[in-house]
């Protein structure tokens, strides 16, 4: 494109040569002279003088422009520079309608709010270095949001800088966010629609699109869903096969009462660090857990629904299944916490072990089941700190304090 407007530029040089004509001892310039549209009055003025030679206005070549052997190349140089600038100008505005500025200085970060199918990727976090593609049975969330806004903006990487929670394979999320770099102000709204039109088949969906001041945004609380599928009598044993990926089916008998025991023994502040998958640089293992029970759903409504994502709909039949809820909701879970403590609530609540036996795990004294399947786990919500109000979801209980 520069090397475009470069020869629009010296072409129009070499015609404004041609177009200057002598008419007596007077010279003047036709009105589609290079100085006239300028604004340069006194270039647009016929000469007084007699002198044809004085009265000649050096127009410069195509080397001077270059600020070639030129004592006057950085004034050319800097009209050629504008040329250039205000074609890109005017190219970038016809173009992208939406980009615009707002006085904001770069680094630019926006925050998303977004919802996806885990049935489809090996979990959240990107493998591999940033545009490196590697051999993986399934792509990662965040390598397809990065890759869409990329598209979208037109520019060869996007950073995905933070995100609520890095769910593993399989796991879904209603209510994930992430903050992203990008080079430019945008038009959120567009931004948002653009994105959406290239996820659509990779089920994912972004609810919202907001800037951000920086970066980092500070989770202070998240809840967890787990759906646990159980038939309703004898007659119907076999599973809901379209809500496989959705949900756990458990066709032993279990008792309520002990399972929402199990669960209440585990609420409070502990060392969670035998209830958790252990990988090097774990950190500090305990957790508050604020709040932890089970219920059997009663209406659709109350299990789990993506808002965007329709294709295709989660069907929930009340009909031949009961649909167990657990809730879970902490100010941080470790790496498969939730899966192992629903694992060992499972086991009490089975009658395998006693009640007792949730201490004895929590102390070590005691190895615990193995995770539970993640495909019955959603990401059902996160509170934002109230520095990030412009992050907060629309859940009535956002705004409350839980220290």
């Amino acid at each position: 494109m520069l090397a475009h407007v470069y020869d629009a530029c010296a072409e129009k040089c070499r015609k404004d040569k041609e177009e200057t004509v002598e008419v007596g001892s007077k010279r003047t310039r036709t009105k589609n002279s290079n100085y006239a549209n300028d604004g340069d009055a006194d270039a647009a003025k016929p000469s007084k003088s007699n002198n044809s030679s004085k009265n000649k206005r050096k127009i410069p070549d195509e080397k001077s422009i270059e600020g070639e052997d030129n004592d006057d190349a950085p004034s050319n140089r800097n009209i050629k520079q504008n040329c250039v600038s205000n074609q890109a100008y005017s190219n970038e505005k016809r173009n992208h309608p939406r980009i615009y500025s707002i006085g904001m200085s770069p680094p630019y970060y926006i925050l998303l709010s977004l919802e996806y199918d885990g049935s489809l990727y090996g979990g959240w976090q990107r493998q591999g270095k940033q545009g490196e593609e590697l051999l993986l049975p399934l792509p990662s969330v965040q390598q397809e949001v990065e890759k869409a806004a990329a598209s979208c903006l037109e520019t060869d990487h996007i950073v995905c800088v933070q995100v609520a929670g890095r769910t593993d394979k399989a796991v879904h999320a209603l209510d994930q966010w992430c903050a992203l770099r990008v080079p430019r102000v945008i038009d959120t709204e567009w931004f948002r629609r653009q994105v959406n039109i290239s996820l659509v088949e990779k089920r994912i969906a972004i609810k919202s699109v907001t800037f951000g001041p920086d970066e980092k945004f500070k989770v202070f609380r998240k809840r967890y869903k787990y759906i646990i599928q159980v038939p309703k009598g004898s007659q119907h044993q076999r599973p809901n096969a379209s809500l496989h990926d959705y949900s756990r089916y458990e066709y032993r008998s279990l008792s309520l009462h002990r399972l929402q025991d199990a669960l209440d023994c585990m609420v409070g502040t502990h060392d969670f660090q035998y209830l958790c998958k252990k990988k090097k640089g774990l950190g500090r293992t305990v957790r508050t857990i604020f709040t932890a029970s089970v219920v059997t759903a009663s209406k659709e409504e109350e299990l789990p629904q993506f808002k965007i994502l329709s294709n295709p709909v989660l069907r929930w039949s009340l009909e031949d299944h009961d649909f167990l809820i657990v809730t879970m909701e902490s100010n941080g879970f470790l790496w498969h916490q939730v899966r192992r403590m629903i694992s060992l609530a499972l086991t009490v609540s089975q009658s395998k072990w006693p009640v007792e036996s949730i201490d004895e795990v929590m102390k070590g004294v005691r190895v615990g089941p193995a995770s539970a399947p993640a495909r019955g786990l959603y990401l059902d919500h996160v509170w934002l700190n109230s520095n990030n109000s412009h992050m907060e979801s629309n859940d009535k209980r956002t705004g409350m304090d839980f220290t």
